[in-house]
């Protein structure tokens, strides 16, 4: 029977970074979204990269340091 490798110290933080990541990812998406409608409402194409760039940070900020 094989047993199992004892995980590394970082593991658990490399696995908060790794959804701290996927979570920058899905929210740069759903904020280019929003800054698809405020494009299309007439503010312009800026409104696409500040859309992005929002959803990627703030949660981040929202969130706090990772591991906690």
């Amino acid at each position: 029977m094989h047993q199992s490798e004892p995980r590394p110290q970082g593991a658990s933080y490399n696995g908060a970074m790794a959804k701290r990541l996927m979570m920058a990812v899905v929210g740069a998406g759903i904020g280019a979204l929003a800054g698809l409608l405020i494009d299309y409402l007439g503010a312009g194409t800026p409104a696409l990269w500040a859309g992005a760039a929002a959803g990627a940070l703030i949660p981040q900020f929202v969130l706090g340091p990772p591991g906690h």
